[in-house]
């Protein structure tokens, strides 16, 4: 119903899409679009790595560039039937942990996830990050982070025409793009519509049965399903299986703890299991894991309130990114704001250990 808001597919050359948002983080919401001014829409999520990776790059991109207003549009961090706001705190928190290097304007995507159904599926696109750009209140440009300098001087010597850029032929492409993406749901969708959560299971399986070279990710749909809606113990003996049927790390591993450690309320056996997903993830990586793997294993813990070892996780995560950050080898997600947050949180776990102690 999202997708169906927008009757054509969105392509270059079309007006863009209202802006909404849940929270604007940072700079001045913008409520329209002002003429002759570019605004560039960055869609990124905190778990997304290549979005990271290209913050500082983008706030350089900002302050050489003040008569563009740059949008950092957090998109994809809903968590199952939770509502979106949920997943404000954690956004916040990294927002404010990545200083400088996130120097534009900041917003959430709302409840209805508005942004990501009407800019990004409605364009077609289904990874991040993406880089929308619009001047006069049209969509001229899609791309990546890396083109924005190479756009922006084409707009401003007049020679980038934005009608050569889309078409009736490009706008079809899109449609069967965005057809194949819902089609292939289509079922499953309809399903958790009407809490009919035998049938969305049944709709996976058929999916992963049809598409074998999509069986992780509609695994790990079926992981959050059986989370979230049916049975925990369910879900576990799923991604149970699934470990013991590859031999791959990397985030096909991790990311089933990670899921875990961003819920709530769920039962201390299923935190544990998370804990071993990530430690089983450590045991695959090929070299030294990244630090902040720890900090997941550690939240896992707590959730299940063992304090011992959330304290000892917690521990290496706040020694290993002080040593990155002292070393200057943290790349742009180690700063001193992040440092401090880890040490406040080892203070937390090692204040509750200590009182299940006495």
């Amino acid at each position: 119903m999202a997708l169906a808001q927008q009757k054509v597919p969105l392509i270059v050359g079309d007006d863009a899409p209202e802006i909404k948002y849940s929270k604007w983080l940072k700079g001045t919401p913008v409520k329209s679009y002002e003429k002759d001014r570019i605004y560039v829409l960055e869609f990124w999520a905190t778990w997304c790595g290549p979005c990271i990776a290209a913050m500082p790059g983008l706030s350089e991109f900002a302050r050489k560039h003040p008569e563009v207003t740059v949008i950092a549009y957090n998109v994809m961090e809903k968590v199952g039937g939770r509502p979106y706001e949920s997943a404000l705190p954690n956004v916040e928190k990294f927002v404010k942990s990545m200083g400088d290097k996130m120097d534009f304007s900041v917003a959430v995507d709302n409840n209805d996830q508005y942004m990501l159904n009407n800019w990004l599926k409605n364009a077609g696109i289904s990874a991040i990050p993406s880089t929308l750009v619009v001047k006069d209140g049209k969509l001229i440009w899609i791309g990546s982070p890396k083109g924005l300098e190479n756009i922006l001087e084409l707009i401003k010597n007049g020679t980038y025409n934005v009608t050569s850029e889309g078409s009736e032929a490009q706008r079809a492409e899109v449609a069967a793009t965005i057809k194949s993406q819902e089609a292939i749901l289509v079922d499953y969708d309809k399903a958790i519509a009407i809490k009919d959560y035998k049938a969305a299971i049944a709709a996976l399986d058929k999916i992963a049965n049809d598409n074998p070279e999509m069986m992780y990710g509609v695994t790990m749909k079926k992981f959050t399903t059986l989370l979230d809606f049916v049975d925990e113990k369910q879900a576990v003996e799923v991604a149970r299986k699934f470990l013991a049927s590859i031999t791959i790390g990397g985030n096909t591993v991790g990311n089933f703890g990670t899921a875990i450690a961003d819920r709530t309320g769920l039962k201390p056996e299923t935190y544990l299991f998370g804990a071993e997903c990530l430690q089983l993830y450590i045991s695959r990586s090929n070299g030294a894991p990244n630090p902040l793997v720890y900090e997941y294993i550690a939240k896992c813990y707590a959730q299940a309130g063992d304090y011992a070892n959330a304290v000892k996780n917690q521990q290496i995560v706040f020694e290993k990114s002080q040593d990155a950050l002292a070393s200057g080898k943290g790349g742009t997600r180690i700063t001193k704001e992040l440092v401090a947050q880890y040490e406040e949180t080892l203070k937390a776990y090692q204040a509750k250990a200590g009182k299940k102690k006495s």
